[in-house]
């Protein structure tokens, strides 16, 4: 079976301590997996796209994969990079499926490139397309909703990553449960050693916080995950218990706003900035935690929940779709209503003062997540996934 996959994160290029992620490692345990389950004939070959850089070249990372860069001058010139690609990529060669990791721009080649080959067309939604803050998000959204929609409804199959954006699947646009896969993405997370103990990985990130309580953020500085309303949270906590630190990991556009807000609430000297943070450094941020904070308005996923409880850090979030899948109320975190600030300091406070529910709750949480997010089973779901989607008629 031979899998052509659309999309646009360069991340899989990468293999390095410095970059966000691990989509490298995933799509190689993919292929690998692939050609287990299908014969050794089996093969992926991806398209992303890249920046104009000499670095990005077209590599075969190992038999079964090889990544195409489109090397665009712009975003904007993605689609025309990957149609110029498609005659080399498919040289003597023909996937059995055609599958795209964002459902507009690529999906529409996608879908028109499997009709013309004869070949099925699975589409991937990660994001919760149906948030109404989403759509407020950008003035195209409610276009890209559009777009979305129509070709969600024309695909072979979609594979979404949680189970609530599957059933929002299947009411909002009338789909067969059959039709829509379940298969969150793989997390590649070594968590800390866990017999250090955490004040020590509290003094290694920083001195002042050592033997204070710890909330944490990881994720992009951006409007979908709520971020005023994570200070307004963090204010009303330092009104309970003042010594609390809070740190943010990872970059964005909002960062200089967010950082400008803090300063507004008088909380610079409880907060650590730490910008974009190394994969393979991350254990050690979550180690030094003793509550994961999520104010999101939409979440598809919820990798850092994932990341989060794997490192034993109890979680409170926002109930925005993903994390619904992640988290049991009460028993490996918190989930609560869309902005409510009361009720997320409340629960965050409750985990800072008591050490022994918040470790209960990491433990419960650890465990859930090793049983839920073993790689080799989600790449297992993925290529079964793809072999269910060959089985379905194609539209012509």
């Amino acid at each position: 079976m031979n899998i052509l996959i659309i999309g646009k994160d360069p991340t899989v290029f990468e293999n390095s301590p410095y970059v966000f992620g691990d989509t490298q490692k995933r799509h190689q345990n993919y292929a690998q997996v692939l050609q287990e389950h299908c014969g050794t004939n089996s093969s992926i070959r991806m398209i992303s796209y890249t920046p104009r850089d000499s670095k990005y070249q077209v590599q075969q990372l190992q038999q079964g994969l090889t990544l195409y860069p489109t090397r665009s001058l712009h975003r904007s010139t993605f689609i025309i990079d990957v149609i110029r690609l498609l005659p080399s990529v498919l040289y003597n060669w023909q996937p059995d499926v055609i599958t795209v990791q964002t459902p507009w721009e690529e999906g529409i080649l996608g879908y028109v490139l499997s009709r013309i080959l004869g070949v099925r067309f699975l589409l991937q939604l990660h994001f919760d397309l149906f948030s109404p803050d989403w759509q407020k998000e950008h003035w195209l959204n409610s276009w890209r909703k559009l777009i979305a929609s129509q070709l969600i409804r024309r695909a072979d199959g979609v594979r979404v990553v949680s189970e609530i954006l599957q059933d929002k699947v299947v009411k909002f646009l009338n789909l067969s449960v059959k039709q829509v896969f379940v298969v969150p993405v793989g997390v590649n997370f070594t968590p800390a050693n866990s017999l250090v103990d955490k004040n020590d990985y509290k003094a290694k990130l920083n001195p002042k916080i050592a033997g204070k309580p710890v909330v944490l953020f990881v994720g992009r500085i951006c409007i979908a995950k709520n971020l005023p309303l994570w200070i307004e949270v963090a204010s009303r906590i330092t009104q309970y218990l003042p010594e609390t630190q809070f740190i943010m990991a990872g970059d964005g556009l909002l960062l200089t706003d967010i950082q400008t807000l803090v300063a507004k609430k008088k909380l610079t000297d409880q907060f650590h900035f730490l910008g974009k943070v190394g994969y393979e450094s991350l254990p050690e941020v979550y180690a030094a935690a003793d509550a994961f904070l999520l104010t999101s308005h939409n979440e598809g996923y919820g990798r850092v929940i994932v990341e989060s409880l794997l490192s034993g850090v109890p979680v409170v979030s926002t109930a925005c779709t993903g994390p619904e899948d992640l988290i049991v109320d009460g028993i490996n975190g918190f989930l609560l209503p869309l902005g409510d600030v009361t009720g997320l300091s409340n629960k965050v406070i409750k985990l800072l003062q008591d050490k022994q529910q918040a470790q209960s709750m990491g433990n419960v949480g650890r465990e859930r997540m090793l049983a839920m997010f073993s790689n080799t089973s989600l790449a297992e779901r993925l290529i079964e996934c793809w072999l269910t989607v060959t089985r379905s008629p194609v539209e012509v």
